[in-house]
């Protein structure tokens, strides 16, 4: 009965703004523009810059990069004295490897644009022990392939990574989970989608009653799952991951060779506010809009606009299922 009240509320609704529909000229003020700063220093990876410009709201202007950004940074408390070097499309490589620890700020500065600041920490990885695979077979079966000319078995299924995080009790954590494959020695890696069902780390809420959006999980951004340590703070915690997999293996004895890894990323607060905030604008196309509040984009860059956020990752290389116990 409920879900019926809630679909009439949306056709009431849609009638209402359908029937009151105006085109109005937006007579306001023009925000002035700002610098745009993107930037997450990574554990051990080459630390990018994202500059680019602000632009007005109603504008069907392509983001401007800029090019001529005046960037000093400091680590740890000293210069960086290093060569920046611009690489195109409004990113600056800064010539440096963050580590875990590090404590970075950045100062910019743009002709014509207010001057902007922002810093981080880059944390600590996650304390990762007692992985454990296992594998679940779902479909099974056999085709002949013209191009190859060859008998083809195609396996499917899911995969459960298991693994004990063990969160520090002496500061606030916030992690990131991802999973991506390799197929046949790809060069890049690509992300998959996978559930994480944890009663501790989520609410066991049932979102089917939230307009039927199908979410299973507030924190579960298709290739990515959110959480911080609220919940876990200083105490050990089992997490499982789940997520399909597919091989094939033909008479003549070839098979795919598919690379499987989980990413367990711990971000500084900022990064992860970020990241949260994003996701809930990117859904705020969905139905739900119509009777939600504005989302703030999570910032911390001082007179512009953007992030400055660090992030360690650790990497569980995940089995193939031919090593796998059934």
């Amino acid at each position: 009965m409920k879900r019926i009240y809630t679909y009439i509320i949306i056709a009431i609704a849609a009638v209402a703004f359908a029937s009151c529909e105006k085109e109005i000229e937006f007579t306001g003020e023009e925000t002035s523009p700002y610098i745009m700063l993107f930037s997450e220093p990574a554990d051990g990876c080459p630390w990018v810059v994202r500059i680019t410009q602000s632009r007005f709201f109603l504008s069907n202007d392509t983001i401007r990069a800029i090019s001529d950004a005046q960037i000093e940074a400091t680590v740890n408390g000293q210069p960086l004295n290093t060569t920046i070097q611009y690489l195109g499309n409004g990113r600056y490589d800064m010539g440096y490897t963050p580590h875990c620890g590090d404590t970075i700020s950045v100062r910019v500065n743009v002709a014509g644009l207010p001057t902007i600041t922002s810093g981080c920490r880059v944390p600590s990885k996650a304390n990762i022990t007692n992985i454990e695979y296992s594998m679940e077979e779902s479909s099974r079966y056999s085709y002949w392939d013209d191009y190859t000319q060859d008998s083809v078995i195609s396996i499917g299924g899911t995969i459960t990574v298991s693994f004990k995080l063990s969160d520090p009790a002496d500061e606030h954590n916030y992690y990131m989970l991802r999973r991506a494959e390799r197929y046949n020695g790809d060069d890049n890696w690509r992300y998959e989608y996978f559930e994480l069902k944890d009663n501790v780390l989520f609410d066991n809420t049932d979102m089917e009653e939230v307009f039927d959006l199908g979410f299973s999980e507030p924190d579960n951004w298709g290739d990515r799952i959110f959480f911080s340590d609220e919940r876990i703070n200083g105490k050990d915690h089992t997490i499982k991951v789940e997520g399909g997999y597919y091989r094939w293996s033909s008479i003549s004895g070839s098979e795919s060779n598919t690379e499987r890894r989980l990413e367990i990323y711990t971000l500084s607060r900022d990064m992860y506010l970020f990241y949260k905030t994003l996701k809930a604008v990117q859904y705020q196309d969905e139905i739900t809009s119509i009777f939600a509040e504005p989302v703030q984009l999570h910032t911390n860059v001082t007179g512009g606009i953007g992030v400055l956020g660090g992030s360690a990752k650790v990497e569980i290389n995940v089995e193939s299922p031919t090593n796998l116990k059934k």
